[in-house]
């Protein structure tokens, strides 16, 4: 009769503090931040402070440095609209010479051309900021390096460039796949 008493009992116990384990992680939720961007973004360094850089702008980043020119980039990335969080804030007297560049998120690129949701988007080549779209079968090996992000809009229009929603940060994986 004590075994089955003591045994109750300790269910109880462990059914209670299970209980308050659950509804504490419930309601301790942690912060959310909540804004209109949708990306995280660093101020990076212009490689020429001169250089005229507008969100949606294609940039490639040699040694922590960006310009629109690099042809022969480490990475390439694009200028943040509106990002959520920005990280190396520089001084007030050298913020002319850096611009917000999305690390990772979803972005607004400038491509030119027609584009379909899913396609890759890499820089243009011609130095101006502006990208291409091209489908996964279409990719070349040297092309994965160039990878800025993954088009989740679509254009069929005529217009010179559209301004395409597209997921950066997340295809440092994709040739693998290949």
């Amino acid at each position: 009769c004590d075994d089955a008493v003591w045994s109750a009992i300790t269910h109880f116990t462990q059914g209670v503090q299970i209980s308050l384990v659950i509804g504490y992680n419930q309601l301790n939720r942690g912060t959310a931040f909540e804004s209109g961007g949708a990306d995280y973004a660093e101020w990076l360094k212009k490689y020429d402070e001169n250089e005229t850089l507008t969100y949606g702008d294609v940039v490639g980043v040699k040694s922590g440095e960006i310009s629109a020119r690099f042809s022969d980039a480490e990475k390439f990335m694009v200028i943040s609209q509106n990002p959520t969080v920005i990280g190396a804030m520089p001084l007030q007297d050298n913020l002319h010479r850096h611009k917000k560049v999305a690390f990772i998120g979803q972005v607004p690129v400038k491509v030119l051309g027609e584009v379909h949701k899913g396609e890759y988007i890499l820089p243009s080549g011609n130095g101006d900021g502006m990208a291409i779209a091209v489908h996964p079968d279409q990719m070349r090996i040297h092309d994965y390096k160039r990878i800025v992000g993954v088009a989740w809009d679509e254009y069929h229009g005529n217009e010179l460039f559209s301004l395409i929603n597209t997921a950066v940060g997340i295809n440092t994986n994709d040739l693998s796949n290949e």
